[in-house]
């Protein structure tokens, strides 16, 4: 018999829609079931209730873990109360948990998560689905066919602050050469005032920039620029914030044979998702590309990893690599150094700084 199983929610805001959009899809919808929510203003707990008719509500994660015994959580909740909610979940026995990227505010946090999760015998997951999303997938699938070549380079752009945003890339930066580990990395990054924020608009997590000069909870920067060089010699660049070239996760990736183009979430008119260029081949190649709901598609294999131990693409150790080469990039600004690998810095070096 098929198992069943019971979803709760913590943090209603935006990317919970997208969750409990992805437990809602054709591919999950017969299997698992969003039961309750968490979230400590009202306001925020009777419009997810009115929106998608979900009534049993708590101001309290911890009540909700108590109350209802869900079998998998997701965490959509600011970084800082990522690894109390992940802990306080294994207590509780929950077989899986979907966190939101970034994992975590520093290393430390991101190892505690880790640890409870692998006691508890739980599958953690973070959310970089991009893995998952058809363009990025065919991209990497490329690049092992051999169809630019030995794989040279990879420069990714994500516009934003690095825990937010840069998490995406450099996730994305690592999946196209395979997970191979990385040596050393180099960076800077600009902390100046991005100017003044109207907290009316959609500024998503800015809202105490004014005061706080953080985003999400945590101290962010205003620009960011990296060299990430694998142990197989591949290297990988990194554009955020205002160091940054127009595109949200665009890509260019180099090989000794060819180029690929990645348009990333907001392609130009024209643009199509991804663009490849042979040196048989004098024009570009778009190939074609399946519709698949990310969201949706980590979720179905997080109750696969749950059923037979699988490894999930998205597994906390994953991204437990990838928050070491964001914070090695801090800490390179703040030692003006090249930056070996393990990172032996467990505290987020922008609080060292500051």
């Amino acid at each position: 018999m098929t198992a069943y199983y019971r979803a709760a929610i913590f943090g209603l805001g935006k990317i919970a829609r997208a969750h409990l959009h992805g437990y809602r899809s054709a591919e999950n919808a017969e299997r698992i079931k969003v039961i309750a929510g968490a979230d400590p203003m009202e306001e925020a707990r009777k419009q997810f209730t009115q929106e998608y008719g979900i009534d049993r509500m708590y101001s309290d994660y911890r009540e909700l873990l108590k109350e209802e015994k869900p079998d998998i959580v997701s965490i959509c909740t600011w970084p800082p109360l990522h690894v109390e909610m992940v802990e306080e979940s294994v207590k509780a026995k929950v077989k899986g948990i979907v966190c939101e990227k970034p994992m975590s505010v520093d290393l430390s946090e991101a190892d505690r998560m880790v640890n409870s999760a692998k006691e508890g015998n739980v599958v953690l997951i973070v959310g970089h689905q991009r893995r998952l999303h058809p363009r990025y997938v065919r991209a990497c699938e490329l690049i092992k066919e051999g169809a630019i070549g030995k794989l040279v380079q990879v420069t990714a752009f994500c516009g934003g602050d690095l825990l937010t945003d840069g998490t995406h890339s450099v996730d994305l930066v690592r999946f196209m050469n395979n997970d191979v580990p990385v040596a050393w990395v180099i960076g800077n990054i600009d902390l100046r005032d991005r100017g003044d924020i109207d907290p009316s608009a959609q500024t998503f997590g800015l809202q105490k920039w004014n005061e706080t000069r953080t985003r999400y909870g945590h101290p962010v920067e205003t620009g960011a620029s990296a060299v990430i060089h694998f142990s197989n010699g591949v290297r990988g660049t990194l554009e955020g914030g205002i160091c940054s070239r127009p595109g949200y996760q665009k890509m260019w990736i180099y090989g000794s044979e060819g180029l690929m183009e990645i348009s990333g979430d907001q392609p130009v008119a024209g643009e199509p998702p991804l663009r490849v260029i042979t040196r048989t081949n004098s024009d570009w190649i778009v190939p074609e590309l399946p519709q698949v709901n990310p969201i949706a598609r980590e979720i179905s294999l997080l109750l696969e990893s749950i059923e037979t131990g699988k490894l999930h693409p998205l597994d906390g150790t994953s991204a437990r690599a990838t928050q070491e080469i964001l914070m090695a990039v801090f800490e390179s600004a703040r030692k003006r150094a090249r930056i070996e690998l393990p990172l032996t810095i467990n505290e987020h070096p922008i609080l060292l700084m500051l």
